[in-house]
């Protein structure tokens, strides 16, 4: 079975000025804004692996032979401040064999059934001229006890003025039938651009969001921000918007602001920035990728910032034990390279340059402990399965190196984050929430994060944990991508972990949910419904889901998610111990993320997606584990070494 893979997304941002600004004021972009923009989205005809196939299975040729892509087109029920985009025009395009420009027959909304003959969408109208609506479900992030609930997995309903309300579990799943579709061979390539208008979004609400700005506050307080974890980049462009099916290349090629923007940062290095007369300033900023959706960030600061400056030494590969390449005395037989560290925040947060300062320390303390830890160097812009040494990635993307420019820089920004999380692992554009350093103690309010900070903490410790968290992430869900439940586990029993070392505190022990004997035991559930195991009842692979079960789709981000996803990993590393527990993250992510592993195993019986036929089209995937594959890696030995 063969389909069309996305690969690429390429975007083109356009905010206009302010509709409520008078003539000669400055002037910020504000909740409500509208801003234009065109997604290019890359795909290639591919094998479907057995994931593929499974997803593929219960539908109709369509799918097989359309260009999945997201988009919310309609009012979501639950969210009725959500802002809508509107579809403007679809184009495909053949990259090969000069076919040029294809004929789209229709745009089949898996939301509401729908289909448009005409490629103008494939979407209900609604409200005045007919306008496209399109909403995103809502997610946040570490939400705290106040935060509200998202909605998803309703159905299409109509909502005022005859408009439908998209309320489908994939909200705004969208195929593109084009002509020939399913006719084209194996490694064929098309482009798919979609002319989108949108509006910005309240700071409360996530995907494309202004920072709270009064109505007499000037360019001297605006900030323009984005929250797209887990499916809110569908809310603010087309694009591929699913972590687990797709993992792909992001470039914003175009970003155009009004003038009063004069600092902009992404998740890779500015290529330039050019002042375009009336319009204001653009920007535009290097590929990366592969990476799910929800890792790709901007901020736009108008008016005065402050900014840390720093040199990072990290590791390069090779990567072997016994040297003394880190400042804790850790592991690494390495070569180093500097990279670039800026923390940046607005003038107006009240984070003072000392703080700036203690961020960057802390960031540049918990990365060698953390590439001790994983064995490998922080990945950045250079995917280290894209690298020119080989691996599966160079082949999967068609990609020479000239896409990379060589240049990588970690950016720390501390802004006002949506109000129900406290931090964001974008991929090298980590965002931290300001008011976490701006208080005075732990708890104060925008601070909370998935519920695990006990009563009492110091705020030093939180602000460490916060950093090692989102840092962590950068192996753990960014590169290697993984179930909700297993990347915050891991990542929550890092910030612990690693926490507990750069504050000079004694490293704890796993605290577990149960009290069980002290040797590991297979657990056999059978038919019973799966439940969490104790201290040393680690399930074998094919029991795993009790001890790993993801929450319900739309409550991922509940400080009740949060605290299972840590007492889950808590309870494997109870089990097999420390030691091992560590042996097999190093060995999982060495398997499937670096290329010489990835090269040997081809993702294939090595607890990678098996790649279905042998024939031409072969389009292997980058790197995702599940709670089964996660198992096998870590449950292969057993340790009486409990210290944690």
């Amino acid at each position: 079975m063969h389909f069309w893979r996305p690969t690429h997304c390429t975007l083109q941002l356009n905010f206009l000025r302010s509709e409520r600004c008078s003539e000669g004021r400055s002037r910020v972009v504000r909740a409500g804004d509208a801003y234009g923009g065109t997604s290019i989205i890359r795909y290639e005809r591919c094998l479907a692996t057995s994931t593929d196939q499974a997803r593929l299975a219960d539908a109709n040729m369509e799918r097989e032979n359309g260009l999945h892509f997201h988009a919310v087109t309609a009012p979501v029920q639950s969210l009725p401040k959500a802002l809508p985009l509107t579809l403007q025009s679809l184009k495909v395009h053949s990259e090969r064999g000069g076919t040029g420009a294809m004929k789209v027959l229709k745009v089949v909304d898996e939301s509401n059934g729908e289909g448009d003959t005409n490629g103008s969408g494939g979407e209900s109208s609604c409200g005045k001229g007919g306008a496209e609506r399109m909403h995103g479900k809502q997610h946040g992030k570490k939400k705290s006890k106040q935060g509200r609930s998202t909605g998803c997995g309703e159905q299409s309903t109509t909502g005022e003025n005859g408009c439908h309300v998209q309320q489908a579990g994939d909200l705004g799943s969208k195929y593109v039938i084009f002509e020939g579709g399913g006719e084209m061979p194996p490694n064929s390539i098309v482009t798919l651009t979609v002319a989108f208008t949108g509006r910005v979004q309240e700071w409360s609400q996530g995907g494309i969001y202004a920072g709270k700005v009064e109505e007499e506050q000037d360019a001297g307080h605006g900030m323009l921000l984005t929250h797209f974890e887990v499916a809110f980049a569908r809310w603010a462009f087309p694009c591929p918007d699913d972590p687990k099916q797709y993992r792909i290349v992001w470039q914003l090629q175009t970003l155009l602001l009004p003038a009063e923007y004069g600092v902009a940062v992404s998740n890779t290095a500015e290529l330039s920035r050019k002042d375009v007369g009336a319009k204001g300033v653009q920007y535009s900023f290097a590929p990366i990728g592969p990476l799910p959706a929800y890792v790709i960030a901007f901020a736009a600061f108008a008016g005065v910032v402050k900014i840390h400056e720093e040199v990072l030494q990290l590791r390069t590969p090779p990567f072997m034990e016994g040297s003394e390449c880190s400042s804790h005395g850790g592991v690494g037989v390495c070569s180093t390279k500097l990279v670039p560290l800026r923390v940046i925040t607005h003038a107006t947060s009240g984070v003072t340059a000392a703080t700036l300062a203690k961020v960057a320390y802390i960031a540049r303390e918990a990365i060698w402990l953390l590439e001790d830890f994983f064995g490998s160097p922080l990945p950045l812009q250079q995917m280290p399965f894209t690298c020119p040494s080989g691996g599966y990635g160079d082949d999967y993307y068609h990609s020479d190196q000239t896409q990379f420019n060589g240049d990588e820089l970690l950016t720390i920004a501390i802004v006002p984050t949506v109000p129900y999380i406290s931090g964001m692992e974008h991929h090298g554009c980590m965002f931290l929430n300001e008011t976490i350093y701006t208080s005075t103690q732990a708890g104060d309010k925008g601070s909370a994060r998935s519920g695990t900070s006990a009563p009492g903490v110091n705020i030093e410790v939180e602000r460490t944990k916060l950093i090692v968290h989102e840092l962590a992430h950068h192996w753990m869900g960014n590169t290697l991508g993984m179930p909700f439940v297993l990347k915050e586990g891991v990542c929550q029993l890092m910030e612990e972990y690693i926490g507990d070392v750069i504050m000079g505190k004694p490293v704890r022990k796993a605290e577990t949910t149960a009290t069980a004997p002290p040797a590991p035991v297979p657990l056999k559930t059978g038919s019973q419904k799966p439940r969490c195991v104790g201290l040393a009842t680690l399930p074998a692979a094919d029991d795993v889901s009790g001890m790993v079960e993801d929450p319900e789709k739309g409550k991922e981000f509940t400080i009740r998610s949060y605290q299972k996803a840590l007492n889950a990993v808590r309870d494997v590393v109870s089990a097999v111990g420390f030691t091992v527990f560590k042996e097999g993250m190093r060995r999982m992510y060495a398997a499937e993320v670096l290329p010489n592993e990835v090269d040997k195993i081809q993702r294939s019986g090595g607890g990678g997606d098996e790649v279905v036929g042998s024939e031409g089209g072969v389009l292997l995937p980058p790197p995702y584990v599940s709670s089964a594959q996660f198992m096998v890696y870590i449950n292969q030995q057993n340790s009486t070494d409990r210290r944690i």
